[in-house]
């Protein structure tokens, strides 16, 4: 291990500061302004008619819907 370091610090020199000012760069280029999102999940209710409509929605599986909430960006755990 003793090897590789002083290895590396002999052929690259200077590999730690080049790696950590060009991906500084790269990411200051990115524009990350990704929204965050809030969603849940509510059960689904079929619409089952006729006389027997109650017996057969219970017997069938509970299919869920995705609800999106408004996300409320100054308002949180962490703010007041």
């Amino acid at each position: 291990m003793v090897f590789r370091q002083l290895l590396s610090k002999a052929v690259l020199p200077n590999l730690e500061k080049d790696l950590t000012r060009t991906v500084g760069r790269e990411v200051a280029k990115m524009e990350c302004n990704f929204a965050p999102q809030v969603y849940g999940y509510r059960p689904k209710i079929p619409s089952v008619g006729g006389a027997f409509g109650g017996t057969v929605a219970k017997q069938q599986a509970v299919q869920l819907q995705r609800i999106d909430i408004p996300f409320k960006p100054n308002q949180g755990l962490f703010h007041e």
